[in-house]
């Protein structure tokens, strides 16, 4: 049995171990006597420190550089304007935090990720900023969620390799969540990298594409759900690289077409399209799987196939302005899709006469197969 002395001397020992961590459990407030800018607040600052910014505007780019275990909140509206820099980067960092803060009014990029691990973006906002809105470059396990991203002249929210060209660290493993993004120049929601995960976001007026794997990119095993695109400039959804996941997600009124499948070996299921401007799916790459798909309306075709080897699979098409199906590549396979309503023919395969394509059990109007 433990004596009553060693019990105190073990009760002491934890209380002053509880104590030691309570001492740099500190809250930083700015403005304050001590901390009059955030910067200097993030200067002060210890790993498992809390910054808190006041309401109000202030003219600073914030650094955050080499730090752990920082949490930086703003309270009560608190506004960075970025002037020529970009609003707030963080660096080679580990487990920082950003929440419920305001960047706007800046020449550069809102708020800058680089080379950092389980860093947090949450709950803040990005508005008339010149370059991107979130840009996260290199590292992992980083976290974009339930961010508000309006007018901005680069892309609304961009994973990237370090260096932001494509050739450093590839970037893995990072989550981009519940946002809402609005009018962004180019790009709502762009990546590069593996194993990211895409979902419920919510992207209106793109300048470009809505949700995009980056063209050239070799990244694989990302995956796009349940995210909604409205009026996006080209594509709604884009797939290059390899094996991505484009699953449950909605386009509609895309200018160009609804999405874009490039690269191979992707899988896209369970989408639905509505009236895009062009095609409803283009399809250029080789050994994708297209299956449970709605395609209603498109102005042109509702599906155009020029890559080599790919399955699609119980898509209903319906009501595309020109063909419902077009292919002009070889080695494709269809299985129990329906077609109707076409402007031009349901399916028009252009080798039809060589039988270079397979299709068992779909519901054609009009063909051009023998």
């Amino acid at each position: 049995m433990i004596s009553h002395a060693l019990r105190f001397v073990l009760a002491g020992g934890i209380a002053l171990v509880l104590l030691a961590g309570d001492v740099r459990a500190d809250k930083l407030v700015v403005p304050s006597d001590a901390w009059p800018t955030i910067q200097s607040a993030v200067d002060g600052a210890l790993p498992g420190d809390v910054i808190v910014v006041a309401g109000g505007k202030y003219a600073e780019n914030v650094v955050i550089s080499g730090a752990s275990d920082l949490v930086l909140r703003g309270k009560g509206g608190a506004r960075i304007t970025a002037g020529d820099g970009v609003g707030i980067r963080v660096e080679q960092s580990v487990g920082v935090t950003l929440r419920n803060l305001i960047v706007k009014d800046g020449s550069a990029d809102g708020i800058a990720v680089e080379d950092c691990s389980e860093v947090r973006v949450v709950l803040c906002a990005v508005r008339a900023v010149d370059g991107d809105g979130i840009r996260v470059e290199g590292g992992t396990l980083n976290r974009v969620d339930k961010n508000f991203v309006r007018d901005v002249g680069g892309s609304a929210i961009v994973l990237t390799s370090a260096g932001g060209d494509g050739d450093g660290d590839a970037q893995r493993v990072a989550s981009v969540a519940r946002n809402r993004i609005v009018a962004p120049g180019r790009d709502g929601v762009r990546v590069a990298g593996d194993e990211h995960v895409v979902r419920k976001n919510r992207v209106l007026d793109a300048g470009r594409d809505a949700f995009a794997v980056e063209q050239g990119d070799t990244g694989t095993g990302n995956v796009f759900r349940s995210n909604v695109a409205l009026r996006p400039e080209r594509w709604g959804l884009l797939a290059d690289g390899l094996g991505s996941t484009f699953a449950r997600n909605r386009v509609r009124d895309s200018v160009l077409a609804g999405g874009a499948v490039f690269g191979a070996d992707h899988v896209v299921r369970k989408n639905r399209i509505d009236r895009a401007g062009g095609a409803a799916l283009f399809v250029g790459g080789a050994t994708n799987t297209l299956h449970h798909n709605k395609l209603i309306k498109a102005a042109d075709r509702g599906v155009l196939v020029e890559g080599d080897g790919n399955t699609l699979r119980k898509n209903l098409i319906i009501a595309s302005g020109a063909d419902g199906i077009e292919v002009t590549s070889a080695g494709n396979t269809f299985v129990r899709n329906v077609v109707a309503g076409s402007g031009g023919l349901d399916i028009n395969d252009a080798l039809a006469g060589a039988g270079l394509n397979v299709y068992v059990k779909n519901v054609f109007g009009t063909s051009n197969l023998p």
